[in-house]
């Protein structure tokens, strides 16, 4: 891109993430491509979208429209965009991974569909786990949340019970369906709680980071897979070069990074493999201890063939880049990031 191009660049990016912030937050994650180059990209709505940025009068417009909408919005950073975009979108949305530590800011809900694609280029280790980091919070983030307002219901409804209320056909039919999707064969309430709880961001940090060799490995660019989840579809899987004579695997992948967490929490929260992970989750809640990823890695030996050794692994990934600070991290309020995103759009208009 031409130097004269990139002050535009940066206007319109920054605009739109204003309009994107402004709308439509009733939607469990709406699919909103937020352009920020001037060429074609590959969009997350009604397949491809082509064309060139809109200038900027008409992209402030489209905030002074978004912003009389009646709630908050994330936004979805559309799939091919490189390392110097997405660090720009996070800087100017003041998100960096110190600020979150030491909890002096939150962590905008701003969300990638895919690795940015020359993180493997990064020649600083760590550049590309701050990337890579800061990159995948937000996506954990998101899902823990999304669990937390399921559990919050469950929770209710067996509260309702247990004082002898009933239970509408509308909530009858919301717990059969999480049952399945949980993997239990009949509906109850009592096994689905411990099934439908958060994931700690340093636990499935330090996962998507050796899964994915901090994102750069073929599953992770080719098929957005983070978490090397195998499947014997190999339709929607990629097969492994690496594959011994006689196994039929591959590992599964899936439209965006979005949905390979969700993927990865239903994973742990449902398969019999991880048992344990959730019986020992549960037993910290019982307790009302904090959920210590550190702690629940133990658990996971069955996760890997290397078993005891891929747990070794994770617990050093995890104290190496301090991730059990992150999880105290929390998604910005989305009245926060109305506010930023005018102050954003403001500066940069008149600067």
């Amino acid at each position: 891109m031409q130097k004269g191009s990139l002050r535009r660049f940066d206007l319109v990016a920054l605009t739109m993430v204003g309009a994107c912030v402004a709308g439509l937050y009733g939607a469990a994650l709406p699919d909103l491509a937020l352009s920020l180059a001037s060429s074609k990209v590959e969009g997350t709505v009604g397949g491809r979208v082509s064309g060139t940025v809109p200038a900027a009068p008409t992209a402030r417009l489209m905030v002074s429209q978004a912003s009389r909408m009646a709630a908050p919005a994330a936004s979805v950073l559309p799939p091919g965009l490189d390392v110097a975009a997405v660090r720009r979108v996070y800087d100017t949305m003041g998100y960096g991974l110190d600020t979150v530590r030491n909890e002096t800011a939150t962590v905008p809900r701003v969300f990638l569909s895919s690795v940015p694609v020359d993180i493997g280029e990064l020649t600083s280790t760590d550049q590309r786990k701050s990337v890579f980091l800061r990159s995948m919070l937000p996506l954990i983030l998101k899902v823990n949340e999304e669990i937390t307002v399921d559990r919050a219901r469950l929770k209710g409804m067996m509260a309702a019970v247990q004082q002898g209320k009933s239970v509408t056909a509308a909530d009858r039919r919301w717990v059969e369906t999480k049952s399945r999707e949980y993997g239990l064969t009949t509906p109850d309430m009592r096994k689905l709680l411990p099934r439908l709880d958060v994931i700690p961001p340093s636990l499935a940090l330090a996962q998507a980071a050796e899964e994915s060799g901090w994102g750069t490995s073929r599953f992770a660019r080719q098929g957005n897979a983070l978490f090397g989840q195998w499947t014997t579809d190999t339709d929607v899987g990629i097969i492994p070069k690496n594959r011994q004579e006689g196994q039929t695997h591959a590992i599964k992948a899936f439209p965006n990074l979005m949905t390979a967490v969700r993927a990865y929490a239903r994973n742990l929260n449902s398969h019999r493999a991880y048992a344990e992970f959730r019986t020992r989750r549960a037993a910290l809640r019982t307790a009302g201890k904090p959920l210590d990823g550190t702690d629940l890695a133990r658990t996971l030996v069955r996760y890997s063939e290397r078993g005891t050794d891929y747990v070794d692994t994770l617990h050093t990934i995890m104290r190496v880049n301090d991730l059990p600070s992150f999880d105290s991290a929390a998604l910005q309020h989305p009245r926060e990031e109305i506010e930023l995103a005018s102050l954003v759009i403001r500066d940069t208009v008149t600067r």
